[in-house]
């Protein structure tokens, strides 16, 4: 395509790879992932991939499929149980092995937060065969977000990846009707689903890239006016792939919504991104284990960052109780117990922090306080290391 046509059409001829890598190294870019990663020659698009699926399963759950918006209706409320359980299956057994070679590559690139608009947790399979450590959360359904004791704060070494389409994992957060779907948007539209350290989050992006998102579907713009007044400026970045939109629309979302649409597909533009990354030898390393949250989290009290050593691991503790739901009694009271004394130290913490600001202790005096704060975190980090969790 001749620049001319790339500038009349809205996309960008000419980027600038350093300002998009800057943004991501910097913690302040959103990478959001839609269901046009998953096509390929045999099945273009994900959801009629789905549709065609959930039509073949013997149960004969689809009363329609309805294609503009990508959603269903079912023959009864039992059907849309079965058709929930056929989604999971669908997504262990069917050949995705193209979207997690590109996952890989995304997983390598050190994004701080990566929003999904489709329902899987094949991202996460691959972040977990990677051993990188990140923190999941999705939407659910007429729920308020979750609560955690720590504040939330995607990092590269500890990344945020949201399902802003509900979890398959999680049937009653999954948007699969049009009651679903206006549950939905009245839900993230009056900002009730969102965990407030997620909002404070995406008002300090700089960044948002897009990759295989539906713009065609109208809902897409209701979702966009949300996502950019809780960014509360006008001045920040937004790329997305070359996508196929009839001029108005595209026009729209180039004028409207001010995204640059750049002349590379999805997986050249993350080969593009990965090269650059690769070059300047900043992408993540895989690990040949499971990474040392004690050891990773030592290392960060002794660069003195110690609220940040606490939240790390409280989170940590906070996602492993999740992930593991069939503990043993005893070492559910033990992690149990740690974070409370987790929330009692880093009480002990933001009192030092406020008497320290107030001029209404000494230093010999602070200082003693927050070596006795150390030696306890050490102490939890080192029981931590014993359980191997």
């Amino acid at each position: 395509m001749s620049s001319k046509a790339a500038k009349d059409s809205g996309q960008g001829g000419n980027i600038d790879w350093d300002i998009i890598a800057g943004t991501i190294q910097e913690q302040k870019c959103i990478l959001f992932i839609g269901p046009g990663v998953f096509g390929n020659e045999e099945h273009p698009r994900l959801e009629e991939w789905i549709a065609e699926y959930l039509k073949n399963d013997p149960s004969d759950l689809i009363r329609k499929y309805y294609a503009e918006d990508s959603l269903f209706s079912f023959k009864d409320p039992s059907a849309k149980t079965k058709a929930t359980f056929a989604l999971k299956k669908f997504f262990q057994e069917e050949d995705f092995s193209h979207v997690n070679e590109l996952y890989r590559k995304i997983a390598e690139i050190p994004f701080s937060i990566i929003f999904t608009l489709t329902p899987d947790d094949l991202l996460q399979q691959v972040f977990k065969e990677k051993k990188v450590n990140y923190n999941p959360d999705f939407y659910l359904k007429n729920q308020p977000p979750r609560q955690v004791e720590t504040p939330i704060t995607p990092t590269s070494g500890t990344p945020l990846i949201y399902n802003m389409f509900g979890y398959v994992q999680n049937r009653d957060s999954l948007v699969l009707t049009h009651d679903d779907l206006f549950d939905y948007l009245n839900s993230v539209l009056a900002e009730q689903s969102m965990h407030p350290d997620i909002k404070q989050t995406i008002k300090k992006m700089e960044n948002f890239i897009f990759l295989g998102i539906s713009f065609d579907k109208w809902y897409m713009r209701l979702l966009l006016k949300m996502l950019y007044r809780l960014q509360g400026r006008d001045e920040f970045l937004r790329f997305a792939n070359q996508a196929v939109l009839q001029d108005d629309t595209r026009t729209l979302f180039v004028d409207q919504f001010r995204i640059e649409f750049v002349p590379e597909q999805i997986g050249e533009f993350i080969d593009r991104l990965h090269k650059h990354f690769e070059n300047k030898n900043l992408l993540r390393k895989e690990s040949g284990e499971k990474p040392n949250i004690a050891h990773q989290l030592k290392e960060m009290v002794g660069e003195g960052k110690v609220n940040e050593a606490i939240n790390g691991l409280q989170t940590y503790i906070d996602r492993f109780l999740a992930e593991n739901t069939s503990l043993p009694e005893s070492s559910n009271e033990m992690l149990g117990g740690l974070g409370s004394e987790l929330l009692q130290l880093r009480s002990m913490l933001r009192r030092l922090e406020n008497r320290k600001r107030q001029g209404i202790i000494s230093e010999d005096k602070a200082d003693l306080e927050m070596n006795q704060i150390t030696h306890s975190l050490i102490g939890y980090l080192d029981e931590v290391e014993a359980m191997k969790l």
